[in-house]
């Protein structure tokens, strides 16, 4: 990216000594609309922490993220939206004193507004940072320096450095689009040979698996859009996996569910198994007690997804039983 170097600072940014916080207050008195807001960031999450560019609601993060110049910054296909914790630098409690008296004395200076940081920066700007390093940007106008210090992450899973957990991220955000590869935010945008569900897009080597008649057949918007009121009111379901290196065997809770009540989905390297719970036919007359006691103790939807590394799920090998109320599901992998 040709803007990129105007934005990241190579190598570990300098300790602040207090000749250097005076200097730092007296711009933010004298020239704060050319002053950045410091913040120290790090990663929320290895895993959650980022979105799919266009298939989410950070994309104003990225639209209006410009250079230290106020050059627009362009993205590729492949970037993500990084999300991040961000705590304000503060000076030392002599110099913020200081500060105010300054700011009093010379109200007629116009300081410009304090801003919020923003949550999401596009992944490409970060190729390469380390911990330490120093971003300086311009959103909605305003200047803003990121400190990368991951080592003060909350969580005491998340102690790595920035390098480290910006990899993590990486790698999962390759298998997401190996299943997202064609995000749409909006489903009239969405072309009508692809199908997607709540930001998640299927490719076209998505494939509907239906037990009860064992037919396998493309995945399509017709065939999928019924199983749209199956994912919204379906709970997630207890699952174990398990192989003997030639085939996988999923086992699956699914109460009261048949076999021809389940449909798996699968596409590429995931898998998406939904089940739906028998219509509930009672006799005419049936008592009102006995009628709450049945859709009580009735089964509910179930859905379940998992997502396998590496290898491809093979959908011509898949055979569903269902037997005291589990569901087993057993399938190939391809390379």
């Amino acid at each position: 990216m040709s803007s990129r170097a105007s934005l990241l600072n190579r190598g570990p940014c300098e300790p602040d000594t207090f000749y250097s916080n005076c200097t730092y207050m007296l711009s933010r008195v004298f020239s704060s609309s050319r002053t950045p807001l410091r913040f120290n960031v790090y990663i929320e999450s290895n895993r959650t922490g980022a979105g799919l560019i266009g298939a989410d609601q950070y994309m104003k993060y990225t639209d209006q993220l410009r250079t230290r110049q106020g050059e627009s910054i362009s993205r590729g296909d492949t970037d993500f939206h990084v999300k991040f914790c961000s705590e304000t630098i503060s000076l030392p409690l002599v110099l913020r004193i200081f500060e105010f008296v300054l700011k009093k004395f010379f109200f007629f200076l116009q300081p410009s507004t304090q801003g919020e940081p923003p949550q999401c920066l596009p992944s490409s700007i970060l190729l390469d940072g380390k911990e330490n390093d120093v971003l300086q940007f311009q959103w909605e106008g305003r200047l803003f320096e990121y400190r990368l210090k991951q080592t003060m992450h909350r969580d005491s899973a998340g102690k790595g450095k920035f390098e480290e957990y910006f990899e993590a991220l990486q790698n999962y955000m390759q298998a997401e689009k190996l299943i997202s590869t064609t995000p749409y935010l909006f489903e009239q945008d969405i072309p009508s040979h692809l199908v997607q569900y709540k930001f998640r897009s299927f490719t076209e080597n998505a494939q509907l698996y239906s037990p009860g008649d064992k037919s396998l057949v493309p995945l399509s918007a017709a065939n999928f859009n019924p199983l749209k009121n199956w994912l919204d009111k379906a709970t997630s379901s207890k699952i174990t996996l398990s192989t003997d290196n030639e085939y996988y065997r999923l086992i699956m809770d699914v109460p009261g569910v048949p076999e021809e009540n389940i449909r798996i989905i699968t596409d590429l390297n995931y898998l998406l198994v939904l089940a739906q719970p028998q219509p509930l036919l009672l006799p005419e007359g049936t008592p009102l007690e006995n009628v709450k006691r049945l859709y009580n103790t009735r089964s509910e939807y179930f859905s379940r997804e998992i997502l396998l590394k590496k290898r491809k799920i093979d959908p011509k090998s898949l055979e569903v039983t269902c037997l005291n109320g589990k569901a087993n599901i057993i399938f190939k992998l391809t390379l």
